[in-house]
Order: C-alpha cells, then sequence, then structure tokens
C-alpha cells in the first residue's frame, strides 16, 4: 500500500537550546504488511533512525499519509475517503486571470486543494488544519464586474449530517449562506472580476453543495470531500 507523503518535510528555522526543538509529523491509516518500519530524520549532516509501530487501519480505501502537522501538537482526526461520484460532473471554466474553477460566467470558487476527475472529489491534504469547526481550506470566489449584481451563496452537505461553513476574510462569523457584492469586494487580482478569500471548513468527509444565484440565473455544483 503507498504511503503518500513519504518523505515528510519541514523547515527548521530555530536556534538550538539544551530544551530542543519540536517539530511533529503524523502517519495515519496504515492497512498494509505490519512488517518492521524505521523513522529516520536528517538535519543537516545529522542522521538518526529508530524503530516504529504503524498506525492501525481507518480505512482501507483511502491511502496511508504523512505529513507535517499544521499546528505544532494539534490533534489530528482521521479524516475518511472522499466519496465517488455525489452528483453529475461539476462545472468548470476559465476564469479571468485565474484558470479552471468550479462554476462559469459570472460566478466561481477554487478551494486550494485537490481535485479528482474521476471521484468528482476535493482531495483534502493529510496536513490541512484541522479545528473545532473542521477542516480548513483555503477557498476564493469570484464574480464577474460586468455581472453588476450581487451573487447569493448557500451552502451545504447532501445527507444533512454534515456540515460545511465559510469565513469570508474580514469576518468572524461562519456563514452557511452570504452575498458576495462585487461592488464591495474582499480582495482584486483582475479588473474583470471581484475577489472574496475565504477559509471554508468541513466537519467530515461526505457530498457537498454549493448554490449561487444573481438576478438572471443560478448554478449549482456537487462535490465530494475526503481524503
Amino acid at each position: 500500500m503507498a504511503l503518500d507523503g513519504n518523505p515528510a518535510r519541514v523547515r527548521l528555522d530555530a536556534r538550538l537550546t539544551l530544551a530542543g526543538v519540536v517539530r511533529e509529523f503524523l502517519w495515519q491509516n496504515w492497512c498494509g504488511d505490519p512488517g518492521k518500519f524505521v523513522l529516520g530524520g536528517i538535519l543537516g549532516r545529522l542522521h538518526a533512525e529508530t524503530a516504529l509501530s504503524p498506525p492501525g487501519c481507518d480505512d482501507a480505501a483511502s491511502p496511508s499519509t504523512l505529513a507535517a502537522l499544521a499546528g505544532w501538537g494539534q490533534p489530528q482526526p482521521f479524516l475518511g475517503a472522499a466519496p465517488v461520484r455525489c452528483g453529475p460532473l461539476p462545472p468548470r471554466s476559465e476564469a479571468p486571470g485565474t484558470g479552471p474553477m468550479f462554476g462559469s460566467d459570472p460566478f466561481w470558487f477554487g478551494p486550494y486543494a485537490g481535485y479528482d476527475e474521476t471521484r468528482r472529489a476535493i482531495r483534502i491534504r493529510a496536513d490541512a488544519p484541522h479545528t473545532r469547526n473542521g477542516w480548513q481550506i483555503k477557498t476564493l470566489w469570484l464574480v464577474s464586474q460586468h455581472a453588476n449584481a450581487t451573487v447569493n451563496v448557500r451552502v451545504g452537505d447532501l445527507a444533512q449530517d454534515a456540515q460545511m461553513s465559510v469565513r469570508l476574510s474580514g469576518r468572524y462569523l461562519l456563514q452557511r449562506s452570504f452575498v458576495l457584492d462585487p461592488a464591495h469586494p474582499g480582495a482584486f487580482h483582475d479588473p474583470a472580476t471581484a475577489d472574496f478569500p475565504s477559509y471554508v471548513y468541513f466537519s467530515r468527509a461526505g457530498c457537498y453543495f454549493v448554490e449561487a444565484s444573481w438576478p438572471s440565473g443560478m448554478t449549482r455544483v456537487i462535490l465530494g470531500v475526503g481524503r
């Protein structure tokens, strides 16, 4: 069974003291041969090894992963496998000055995560931060300036037993419905669009939707989310 993220690396920029410097890594979901394993570390010209026991098998359909923890010492629960084909093929198109994103003119969004076309799912990396609100993924929302209208957005999960929420840049509250007003963008990168940076949170692996509507139309995107 493959081990995604091996070898894992972290940049160490610290003054070494007698108290030591701690950096932590997380190995999850080993469903392969429970043979002998060795943990090796390299720091400059220094090299050390020690025997290592593999983690348990949480989901045989998901890869085993190794990654530096997003927050040192932060608990990182296991995220299940991304479901396969939660819905129809999600619309994707070239957004001005950005590249392929979900949606089409005048509304797009793009999570900073890998997209698995076979599963029609977003694949969250093992080192993605996990918070009390769920796994955190940086996401950019775009509205075309020529639309000259606000876009109403609603997010959620299809099974209604998980949570998806959004924190737009500059706002404290988590929201499951919000308005994107191109007259008041959160950022700029291209004169043709209004940008709205955000963080999106998923409570677990599952099937999620993004609905957007504006005076002349609407769209609904369904995506799987998981490892």
